[in-house]
């Protein structure tokens, strides 16, 4: 997959690895029935990549999705899943759930572990798009489960990370 970006996608870079959660859910049996659109390297609020084209909003064609998640919202309001994955780091999960008419939940740093989900520091937050408030409920609660397995919360781990980081730099936060 190349995150929908065009230069990656000429130069046939792919990723090598799939992500923790998207390994957790495999291996409880779920089934990834695609990749949705997503713009180049999540980093606008529309979903509109060179690569493979614009996603489109499924309640009217001629509108936006809103982004970076755009193509899981557009899939979800369209009824070809019932729930979907999406990030947010500055609306990824508001903006194309209020735009596809939808659930989305960008739960607080802490509640869904990001660790080892994300080898760096990050804004972003997982979380679900869904139909129903009850659909996004019960997979947020299912990515807490799935990420909290003995690691730290997201708060806890960013916050070792950045002191292991200021170590380096022979410097130290308390």
């Amino acid at each position: 997959h190349h995150l929908g970006c065009a230069a990656l996608k000429a130069a046939g870079v792919t990723s090598g690895t799939d992500s923790y959660l998207y390994r957790r859910f495999r291996a409880l049996g779920l089934i990834a029935i695609g990749r949705t659109n997503t713009p180049e390297f999540g980093s606008t609020i529309t979903t509109e990549p060179v690569a493979y084209g614009p996603s489109r909003n499924p309640w009217n064609l001629d509108h936006s999705t809103g982004g970076s998640s755009g193509g899981s919202a557009a899939a979800v309001a369209a009824g070809i899943v019932p729930i979907g994955h999406a990030n947010d780091g500055g609306g990824s999960i508001r903006i194309p759930s209020s735009f596809c008419g939808l659930f989305g939940i960008k739960a607080h740093f802490g509640r869904v572990p990001i660790f080892p989900a994300a080898a760096t520091p990050t804004l972003a937050h997982v979380g679900p798009l869904a139909r129903t408030v009850r659909d996004a409920m019960n997979k947020l609660r299912d990515q807490v489960q799935l990420l909290a397995d003995g690691t730290t919360s997201q708060r806890n781990s960013l916050r070792a990370h950045l002191r292991n980081a200021v170590r380096v730099a022979s410097h130290r936060i308390y």
